[in-house]
């Protein structure tokens, strides 16, 4: 297999544009240094820093859980968002461990339970391993990246000195990383019977091919790519939850295959809806900050018209 060409992970100090990447990577290098039994009260106050220095994200995640969880009360879904902040925080010092650390640590971090079964389905067919966008899925997805040749499936980040060093973290361990927009690389890693991480979660533009799906009850615009994959390959869905237990270790639990029909609708709704029940089994885990309830048709109400 052709070895991975790997770009510097570093941005050069003497690009005034990246100074505020290298200060921040700084800070959550020394973070992810301090001893363990400290990330818990270093969780809470950056968390408790976060809630206060993001008033727009903290008004976004408001808003998703007020959608989400609509009969639970307005002081609990407080409660809920607060923690999500905290947990946000730890899944950000954990990262930290991964890229500046040793590379045994997310095989200490995460238990994966399932990987024979994995490792038995990949032997007949490529596999999709899907899950949302939990804190967590930077740390999660490495771990198993180091028991299976599991390729990334990414979005390009904004910040191009960060998109080449999340790259080259990833490459570290992933067999390849494929970003969203080479669907060519995508479908050939899966006819060769390849393993893609898959977190197809998030908002879509009705102009990329978006399918009108159910989330949470509410009408939202969802990728039609899975339901694309299924047509075009002989690759099975299996769904990964994501959990801590109260250790603070992070469980991925990779569940056997989904047998689902290939249309968008069915597909795209069936992975919505496995998505809702992995996120309800642990709703702090997830990563609210995304305007996932956009508007999906003209007239539809935009929650967050304020934020």
């Amino acid at each position: 297999m052709k070895a991975n060409v790997v770009e510097p992970a570093t941005p050069p100090l003497t690009d005034p544009t990246a100074w505020p990447l290298l200060l921040g990577l700084g800070c959550l290098r020394g973070l992810s240094a301090m001893p363990e039994s400290l990330w818990p009260t270093l969780s809470r106050v950056l968390g408790s820093a976060l809630w206060h220095l993001v008033p727009k994200r903290r008004a976004i995640v408001r808003a998703n859980l007020k959608i989400a969880f609509p009969d639970i009360a307005s002081s609990e879904r407080e409660t809920l968002a607060k923690t999500c902040f905290r947990k946000l925080s730890l899944s950000l010092i954990e990262t930290g461990k991964l890229w500046f650390g040793p590379s045994d640590f997310a095989a200490r971090r995460v238990r994966i339970e399932g990987i024979d079964r994995l490792r038995e389905v990949n032997r007949e067919r490529p596999v999709l391993l899907a899950t949302p966008h939990f804190h967590a899925i930077e740390l999660v997805g490495l771990a198993l990246s180091q028991q299976v040749p599991l390729s990334a499936f990414y979005a390009r980040a904004k910040n191009p000195h960060f998109e080449r060093f999340e790259v080259a973290k990833r490459l570290r361990f992933a067999a390849s990383v494929i970003e969203r927009h080479q669907t060519h690389k995508l479908v050939r890693t899966l006819k060769a019977g390849g393993m893609v991480w898959w977190v197809p979660d998030q908002a879509v533009a009705a102009s990329n091919a978006a399918v009108e799906s159910r989330f949470f009850g509410q009408r939202v615009l969802s990728s039609r790519a899975t339901a694309w994959l299924l047509e075009k390959t002989s690759v099975c869905v299996m769904p990964v939850a994501i959990s801590r237990d109260s250790t603070g270790t992070l469980v991925a639990r990779i569940e056997p295959p989904l047998d689902w029909a290939s249309s968008d609708t069915n597909a795209t709704t069936a992975l919505d809806a496995l998505f809702e029940s992995l996120i309800r089994q642990q709703p702090d885990e997830y990563f609210w900050m995304h305007r996932r309830f956009k508007p999906a048709r003209p007239g539809d109400i935009d929650p967050y018209r304020e934020q």
